[in-house]
């Protein structure tokens, strides 16, 4: 259904969302308006009863800035509504402002209207984005689950299930990347997803009618209980475990437990935790299905030092495999330099930085350069072409490449590549870091400036040295990875 609902929006223009719209009376506007009558199909009372769903999840992307409302709607990235996080009532004349309304005649934002009535942290987000032009398209909606904007049935489950995609892909890496045999992954795997076949498991598959516990009585038999609490089984995690951490150990429920042990060194041996954990679990469980299907006892003498013997067997396969197989990726030592520019070329480096310390505040800086390596003002220089520099791989393939429309960066990447078009010939290079010292030293000094562009005259004191070295060729050594 919120595929569907998302189907409606993003979608208004195909057929059958035409059909449902004009059906239903939903309304020209890209966000439908969502009721039912006495004489609606289940299908669209389905799709009505779940729109809330997919309204949580719609976020606006800047275009011109002429359908979204400042205060309204959602558009400021993991922000919400402004008017909910607004210090002071909003007046009804500026309520249902559009964003279009709050842009000066030069095209930045009119702070001096909304400013002071917004958390410091929510006006620096703004301060990062692209405010809107007449010379843009439509704004745009997005999903607000995937950072590209795109809707996905796996996001929207997550979101309904209450499912945090970040701890579900930490706890996988943790566990396929034990050093332990791919059985043993596999057992802890079917541990986080409760399917071991107990008892009760299968009770609920309709294999048995009993889910006691075959070798304690116990009434019950989980995955829990045939891992840890059992009585034949608590012994050996008494045994294990350092006594300080008993309380904490026997207490939690499975996903937390799980992640304790796979987060924390809580073993009384020097061993990796993790791993004695890990062939404990698979042990267990095999020892258990050998004495319930078997000839009736695990064969183990004591199951503390055959845990043991095992950990060590396992870390010696692995320790033998890395010291034979493993080999480092080859480097070579590189000399690195700053070159000039063409002769009738500009070359600008650029670079950025983030702060957490406070409110996740950034900055950016560049620096323009002529043939010779002399400083040039940037707001007076005009030239046919120009190549742009930047360590930031990522950022020089997003220039680069064709972006979707849905993604946060949308705007951004559209206002570069419009700039572009004025000037004859453009060119986007990704450099190593020690060739782009001079921009590596502007956002810091951006830090302590006022909010907004600035050009300088002058290069600041920051960053002369930086230049004095590479207009006389000062050469810097990096280690990269050999390409053969």
């Amino acid at each position: 259904m919120t595929k569907l609902g998302w189907g409606l929006v993003a979608n208004k223009d195909s057929l059958w969302a035409r059909v449902l719209r004009a059906k239903y009376y939903c309304g020209d506007d890209i966000i439908p308006t969502m009721r039912t009558s006495s004489n609606s199909s289940q299908l669209w009372k389905a799709m009505v009863r779940n729109w809330h769903h997919t309204s949580e999840g719609l976020e606006w992307r800047l275009g011109d800035g002429k359908r979204i409302r400042f205060w309204l709607d959602a558009w400021v990235p993991g922000c919400g509504k402004l008017c909910d996080i607004a210090l002071a009532p909003i007046t009804q004349d500026e309520v249902g402002a559009c964003v279009a309304e709050y842009i000066t005649s030069l095209g930045g934002w009119n702070w001096s209207k909304f400013e002071f009535l917004i958390p410091n942290p929510i006006n620096l987000k703004i301060a990062a984005l692209h405010p809107p032009s007449s010379a843009e398209s439509q704004d745009r909606v997005a999903w607000r689950y995937i950072n590209d904007g795109r809707f996905t049935v796996q996001s929207a489950y997550q979101r309904i299930a209450g499912v945090n995609e970040n701890e579900q892909g930490s706890l996988w890496r943790s566990i396929w990347r034990m050093q332990v045999p791919q059985r043993v992954r596999s057992c802890i795997w079917l541990c986080t997803q409760n399917k071991l076949l107990t008892n009760a498991e299968r009770v609920k598959r309709c294999m048995t009618h009993y889910a006691e516990c075959t070798r304690c009585g116990s009434s019950f038999e989980d995955v829990l209980h045939a891992i840890r609490d059992c009585t034949k089984v608590k012994s050996l995690w008494l045994r294990l475990v350092k006594p300080s951490k008993w309380p904490l150990f026997f207490s939690l429920d499975l996903d937390r437990w799980i992640q304790l042990n796979l987060s924390m060194k809580i073993g009384v041996l020097d061993f990796d935790w993790t791993i004695i954990f890990a062939m404990t679990c698979w042990s267990v469980w095999r020892w258990r299905n050998e004495e319930i299907i078997g000839d009736g006892s695990s064969g183990e003498a004591d199951p503390f030092f055959t845990i043991i013997r095992r950990v060590r067997n396992v870390r010696e396969a692995f320790d033998m495999v890395a010291g034979g197989q493993a080999k480092s990726a080859a480097r070579v030592n590189r000399i690195v330099i700053w070159e000039r520019p063409e002769l009738g070329w500009l070359k600008i480096n650029v670079d950025g930085a983030s702060s957490r310390d406070n409110f996740e505040m950034a900055a950016c800086g560049g620096v323009v350069r002529n043939e010779c390596g002399d400083f040039v003002l940037g707001e007076t220089f005009g030239v046919g072409k120009v190549v742009i520099e930047m360590d930031s791989l990522v950022a020089c393939e997003m220039i680069k490449a064709p972006i979707v429309d849905t993604h946060p960066c949308s705007a951004l990447i559209r206002g570069i590549h419009s700039r572009c078009n004025g000037v004859r010939e453009v060119v986007f290079r990704h450099v190593y870091r020690e060739a782009n010292r001079a921009a590596d030293a502007m956002p810091s000094y951006a830090y302590r400036m006022n909010r907004g562009l600035m050009f300088h005259s002058s290069p600041p004191a920051e960053v002369v040295s930086v230049l004095n070295d590479d207009m006389l060729g000062v050469r810097t050594t990096r280690a990269c990875v050999a390409v053969s």
